[in-house]
């Protein structure tokens, strides 16, 4: 942990951030990116995350490099990349919002990767930002991987995504309530899956949401 005690710290630390994600990834750069990004964790968690204007626009100006790092094969990077998200999505929660679309589907599609190491980390990282971040926003990007992703882990990670949207989050809320048609679609989709796995999840979903929405059930 790095103390972070002002907004003008956190802009430096920004900088300097910046700084090392606008080096080519190459055999001599890598490193550098990484310890950047670790670094950065580290000063998020020390207090950076109280500045959250100022830290989410200022990863949103990043989110390009962060992304390729997050998408390198070079495993350490890309755990890098990912663990700075997962330590500041649960710090700023529903202004994470703004950063939904560059980063989830991203952290999605690393479920699709052979490297099961890349798959765990894709299933840790967006275990964590449900379980922290109640955005209704997320749910169609997990639809989405339900229907386009190739990879069973990678429909496997986002079925099991939604199921814990529906455990974890308050669906009396207007905007949750919202996103039930998604959730609906989730459940056609996923029903008639390939994977056995995939269709345990499916149903188990469905009792959930029976549970929650008992007069769609009935309709």
């Amino acid at each position: 942990i790095l103390q972070c005690e002002s907004a003008q710290q956190l802009e430096g630390e920004l900088s300097t951030l910046r700084d090392a994600l606008s080096l080519e990834e190459t055999e001599e750069t890598w490193d550098r990116i990484a310890r950047a990004l670790t670094k950065f964790a580290a000063v998020v968690k020390g207090g950076g995350y109280k500045y959250e204007m100022e830290l989410v626009n200022g990863i949103k100006a990043s989110a390009r490099e962060i992304v390729s790092a997050m998408n390198s094969e070079r495993t350490r990077l890309s755990a890098a990349a990912l663990e700075c998200l997962i330590i500041i999505a649960p710090r700023v929660g529903l202004a994470f919002e703004v950063l939904v679309p560059l980063f989830v589907p991203h952290i999605l599609r690393l479920a699709n990767r052979t490297n099961k190491v890349y798959v765990t980390r894709s299933q840790t990282g967006l275990a964590l930002i449900l379980g922290y971040c109640h955005i209704p926003s997320i749910i169609p990007h997990l639809l989405a991987a339900c229907k386009e992703s190739k990879m069973v882990t990678g429909r496997a990670i986002a079925v099991e995504g939604v199921l814990r949207c529906l455990n974890k989050w308050d669906w009396t809320d207007r905007y949750t309530k919202a996103r039930v048609g998604d959730v609906e679609e989730v459940i056609k989709v996923t029903g008639r899956d390939k994977d056995a796995g995939i269709r345990q999840t499916s149903r188990q979903i469905f009792e959930a949401y029976k549970v929650l929405f008992p007069e769609r059930v009935e309709e």
